[in-house]
């Protein structure tokens, strides 16, 4: 396949630029402070890679992988920690995902990952937090669409592995809510 276009980049923009892979080597090198080729530390590039990340999220907004590495740039990097900013951008990854959460068993299971990461970060948030109040009511909205959504599922499925995935996350996302709904009474 060619990369060479009639634009004068030579690379053809008709393949797009929505590559979880070259996303996740990005932020995984920043993440774990992986050197570039000239030795500089990969966190010297989280802003680099933010802007660019930010930039794509201009042009690309349905891309879950997208919104979840923006989320690991906040909330896995030591020193650049914002895990307000970062919960918000889980919630978008989340919201993306479920655009085809109907779909298939494996975009139901995408999308209770993403709300279970999402959990462990608001479970863990700063209660005086000025997004905490907010972030609750986001996941547990989340797990309600969940349990639901895996309960519909599980009645059109036969006896299968499958099936007891779908189980296993609903049963997971009622444990969920019940903490982020006991959370709320304090808040």
């Amino acid at each position: 396949v060619s990369t060479q276009s009639s634009g004068s980049s030579g690379i053809n923009a008709e393949y797009g630029y929505d590559d979880p892979k070259i996303l996740g080597f990005l932020v995984s090198s920043v993440v774990n402070n992986a050197p570039s080729i000239d030795g500089k530390p990969g966190v010297t590039f989280h802003s680099k890679v933010v802007d660019l990340l930010k930039f794509a999220s201009t042009k690309v907004t349905s891309s879950h992988h997208l919104w979840r590495s923006l989320a690991a740039l906040f909330l896995e990097v030591p020193g650049k920690e914002d895990v307000g900013l970062g919960i918000d951008y889980l919630i978008k990854s989340y919201h993306s995902a479920s655009l085809s959460i109907e779909k298939s068993v494996e975009d139901y299971l995408t999308c209770e990952k993403i709300a279970s990461v999402t959990f462990e970060y608001v479970s863990g948030e700063d209660k005086d937090s000025p997004t905490f109040a907010r972030h609750l009511q986001s996941l547990s909205t989340i797990l309600q669409i969940l349990i639901v959504k895996g309960h519909k599922l599980m009645e059109s499925m036969e006896e299968s592995v499958q099936l007891e995935n779908i189980r296993e996350a609903v049963r997971s996302s009622k444990e969920h809510l019940n903490t982020i709904e006991e959370l709320m009474l304090f808040t």
